[in-house]
């Protein structure tokens, strides 16, 4: 079974240099996947969150989308954050886009 299978949405993971930004408690944080329900951040040497803790914040997407986001903290290690939202989400539409994004001119989305 597959990752997607597995959560039920794709992720869309990103290379330094061409991601998004998780804006949260003020500080700012670089996204390294990201699906509609959840994402995981590089918390660059940040004190992490314990597992179960309440989060909210912003996503900012290089093409000037921002999407507030709530969830809670499943994972926080040397692999990154990794947050299932809850209340608030990324829609399907967003994460498509990003997929063609990074695909580049000329893909089209599966």
């Amino acid at each position: 079974m597959s990752q997607a299978e597995r959560r039920g949405f794709e992720r869309v993971e990103y290379a330094p240099g061409n991601r998004p930004v998780f804006v949260s408690g003020g500080r700012t944080f670089e996204v390294v996947d990201c699906a509609e329900r959840g994402l995981r951040y590089d918390p660059r040497g940040e004190p992490l969150p314990a597992a179960g803790s309440d989060i909210h914040g912003t996503i900012r997407f290089r093409d000037g989308r921002e999407v507030r986001v709530e969830g809670v903290v499943v994972r926080a290690g040397r692999q990154g954050v990794a947050v299932n939202f809850t209340q608030l989400w990324v829609d399907k539409e967003i994460i498509e886009a990003e997929r063609r994004r990074l695909r580049g001119p000329g893909h089209s989305a599966r």
